[in-house]
């Protein structure tokens, strides 16, 4: 497997990460986009993966301001006890954190 003390995008230790699916997930992502923004989607592998995909969710923008759960995984859906698959992705903060995430995702989604 690859090595979860890589150094992130901006070259700093991912040791912030505190959960080991997100750790693993981040260095696959880095691994396979070799220096670019992002990898391909013919890039990622499900089965290169396949022990995290319960932890794995894709959100989707269709407008400006209109973020929804693509995909969301079993572990994903068991923790907020319903399926996530085209929710709102913004419903899941608090009013008072929502706005610092959608700045967030609008910088993701450029």
């Amino acid at each position: 497997m690859w090595n979860s003390n890589e150094l992130n995008a901006n070259g700093e230790e991912n040791a912030a990460m505190r959960n080991g699916a997100s750790r693993a997930l981040f260095d696959y992502w880095n691994r396979i986009r070799r220096g670019r923004f992002a990898p391909w989607r013919s890039e990622i592998e499900p089965a290169d993966i396949h022990t995290l995909l319960p932890d794995v969710f894709i959100i989707e923008s269709a407008e400006q301001s209109d973020f929804r759960f693509r995909l969301a995984g079993t572990r994903m859906c068991a923790a907020y006890r319903r399926e996530l698959k085209g929710q709102d992705f913004m419903s899941l903060w608090s009013a008072t954190d929502r706005e610092g995430m959608e700045t967030v995702m609008h910088n993701i989604a450029r």
